[in-house]
């Protein structure tokens, strides 16, 4: 099946169902299948189509009329939401598919992640579903929440607020906190696509999605273990240049990697090499939910700057010490006014305001002040991305200040942050700002590091996309020996095939062998014993250079090798010694 297939046929029935049945529909409102019924026939966000609860025990279900089985359900169905206990799954999978149903979201846990046992029951159930031509979403994950049409199959608490952030995790809960935090910072999404273990369909097949989704200009990805990287590599590498990914990676420690083993069974993998390949395809690399949110809104309602130069604008000298020192530490330059938007600014400002580098307009700076020092920073050469810093005080209404620095904005192409620090009396002008498309975060930290990903988004745009290169020398399936470390003999063949130049050397697997090589190569040689259980082969002295005769290479490698204790020998490495240049 081609990648654009899967996207265009196989996700219908999760993008745009025709019809939703919830198996283990519930009234209980202690019972999650009675979260998702009420989300799904909600008077402010239910779905516009058909809802059928699937409940043996009622007759209606929260005035749906209820149904026996998927079987009863009548036209138009498409899609199944089931959370029964994991044992009954693969049977009413079966049932789904003899219903004719397109696709099934599977909320139960008690899978891949219990072990074994739940590891075969999973398969099973992917097994049935392949058997009828249906997709799977799951299992132990939470669905689809889409603002667009609407669609919510979750049992989350409330619906996001529209917005052009889209959102797919591994985690359902994750879903759950970014919504409420969102909800309360004025942030919205288009679509969430919680995947839990990927069974079937898995994060790449909603990226796809999501890569042709008019109502979405940033994508935020949750994953504790990427399906098949090489083609999560290669769409995301296509997307970037339209829009930005951000990749928030659980597992990133020991403990982190033990957690999300046991969360979703992933094998999470290190993180070192899902760092490097999201460098490499331009995708941005958050530590943190709160850094990936923030970052994505910031994305999502600017442009791409033009450089690192970040103009600070605020009404307090200490925020802006620290915000010019986050702004350094986040690898980003101070903008420093050109002399002409000096002179605009001290036409504007106080007397005393300080503008040759930080604009401080001083405690009593209000909307107009405002609006004259942040026109004049978005106008300068000088300015690539400009910092906004409101610290709250009694004469000046915060909701006041969104209305001046929007309008000072404007149809600028200057990216553009504001920063209110503190909680209670700024709230409600951050959420404000938010819901009119200015990126408005808490503390400035949090704000510098939101411009960092803007100047990152410009980077990966600017460099040129360069696909990797297979050497002609290693086939595509390369015969890595079956374990964690190579030795300098293993790296051999994959070095010479980059054409990174080696000494001569060969392979010897017995000390007397070592000395009848040496002779072969040439004297002086150097003498290097191969273990995989040896980190360091100094530590057992495994290293010799400069032996002169065939005797000495042989005692040498007697005494490594007694050396060595109960560590596996492969055998030791006879090399040319190579004069001059630097180790």
């Amino acid at each position: 099946m081609h990648h654009e297939d899967v996207a265009s046929t196989d996700l219908v029935p999760f993008l745009r169902p025709q019809g939703v049945a919830v198996i283990g529909a519930s009234e209980n409102p202690s019972k999650l299948g009675y979260g998702v019924m009420r989300n799904l026939v909600h008077p402010e966000w239910g779905f516009p189509g058909p809802v059928y609860p699937v409940n043996p025990k009622r007759t209606t279900i929260l005035g749906r009329r209820a149904f026996p089985t998927i079987l009863d359900v009548p036209d138009p169905v498409d899609l199944a939401v089931i959370l029964i206990p994991a044992p009954a799954v693969p049977q009413a999978v079966d049932a789904c598919g003899q219903r004719g149903l397109r696709g099934v979201i599977v909320v139960s846990g008690g899978f891949r992640e219990l072990g074994a046992e739940g590891e075969r029951l999973q398969e099973k159930t992917v097994e049935i579903a392949r058997r009828y031509g249906m997709r799977l979403m799951g299992p132990n994950g939470i669905g689809v929440i889409d603002t667009v049409i609407p669609l919510n199959t979750t049992f989350i608490r409330a619906m996001p607020l529209p917005g052009p952030i889209a959102v797919i995790s591994q985690s359902g809960a994750l879903c759950g906190a970014a919504v409420d935090w969102a909800r309360g910072h004025g942030i919205g999404f288009s679509r969430m696509y919680s995947i839990g273990n990927q069974a079937d369909l898995t994060e790449t097949d909603f990226l796809l999605a999501l890569a042709a989704d008019d109502h979405t200009r940033v994508i935020a990805l949750y994953i504790e273990e990427i399906s098949d990287g090489r083609r999560f590599y290669e769409i995301a590498q296509h997307i970037v240049p339209q829009k930005p990914i951000l990749f928030l990676k659980a597992g990133r420690t020991q403990a982190g990697h033990e957690a999300a083993r046991s969360h979703t069974g992933a094998l999470a993998g290190a993180a070192t090499a899902y760092r490097a390949a999201c460098h490499d395809a331009g995708i941005h690399w958050c530590t943190s939910l709160a850094e990936m949110l923030q970052a994505a809104q910031a994305l999502a309602h600017n442009p791409v700057p033009r450089g690192r130069r970040v103009a600070i604008v605020t009404n307090a000298g200490g925020p802006a010490a620290l915000a010019a020192d986050a702004v350094a530490e986040q690898g980003l330059e101070l903008a420093h006014p050109a002399p002409e938007t000096q002179e605009r600014l001290r036409a504007a400002l106080p007397p005393a305001a300080q503008v040759t580098s930080v604009v401080d307009m001083l405690g009593a700076a209000g909307p107009r002040e405002y609006e004259a020092a942040t026109r004049a920073v978005l106008a300068d050469p000088n300015t690539d991305m400009a910092l906004v810093i409101h610290v709250p005080q009694a004469t000046v209404d915060p909701l006041a200040l969104v209305d001046a620095i929007q309008n000072a904005r404007g149809d600028n192409r200057v990216p553009l942050v504001f920063a209110l620090p503190g909680e209670e009396s700024v709230a409600a002008a951050r959420y404000q700002a938010n819901r009119r498309g200015l990126a408005a975060f808490s503390f400035p930290e949090e704000n510098a590091r939101a411009l960092r990903h803007l100047a990152a988004r410009h980077q990966a745009l600017a460099r040129p996309s360069a696909s990797p290169v297979r050497p002609s020398g290693i086939p595509p399936s390369y015969p890595f020996p079956a374990r964690a470390v190579m030795t300098d003999w293993d790296l051999r063949p994959i070095l010479e095939a980059y054409a990174i130049p080696l000494a001569r050397a060969h392979l010897a697997r017995s000390p007397e062998q070592a000395g009848d090589l040496a002779q072969a190569l040439g004297f002086p040689v150097a003498l290097k014993l191969l273990s995989p259980d040896l980190l360091h082969k100094s530590d057992v002295g495994g290293v010799k250079l400069g032996l002169q005769t065939p005797e000495e290479v042989v005692a040498a490698a007697r005494a490594m090798r007694a050396r060595a204790g109960e560590a596996i020998i492969q055998g030791w490495e006879v090399q040319e010694m190579v004069r001059g240049g630097v180790e």
